[in-house]
């Protein structure tokens, strides 16, 4: 389940029209359909009764519907809060001046201090982001 197949599920059930809701979302009509059938297969249920032009939502896709504008209320909040602290809260890898730029977070540098280890690293292997000390 991606982030793009929940926000075009989200366009179809709030406009009730596939049309329309490829319009919001700025993809073609078939694209859009084609990642509602993605959806529709990966959770193994038709989540809207297509009739002609109008669709309504199914009883899965009613159960989708809660947890799909949860889920991206929890992602645009979380965006939001790390690119209104971009560059606050975040210590640099190495030592406390060191200009690396990839970051550790307080909590991570916090456990190396009370470790007494106030130089931390950083382990990105495998898109992993994990502080050591």
């Amino acid at each position: 389940m991606e982030m793009h197949q929940l926000r075009y599920f989200l366009a179809i059930a709030d406009t009730g029209n596939f049309t329309r809701a490829a319009e919001q979302c700025h993809v073609s009509q078939p694209s859009l359909s084609q990642q509602i059938i993605k959806l529709e297969e990966e959770v193994g249920h038709k989540l809207f009764d297509r009739m002609g032009r109008r669709v309504q939502l199914t009883d899965a896709g009613r159960l989708l519907l809660e947890h799909a504008r949860s889920v991206l209320t929890t992602v645009e909040n979380a965006t939001r809060q790390l690119r209104e602290t971009r560059g606050q809260g975040f210590w640099t890898t190495g030592d406390w001046g060191d200009s690396d730029d990839r970051a550790i977070s307080p909590p991570a540098r916090s456990c190396c201090i009370q470790a007494g280890k106030p130089r931390c690293g950083a382990d990105h292997s495998g898109g992993l982001h994990r502080a050591h000390c």
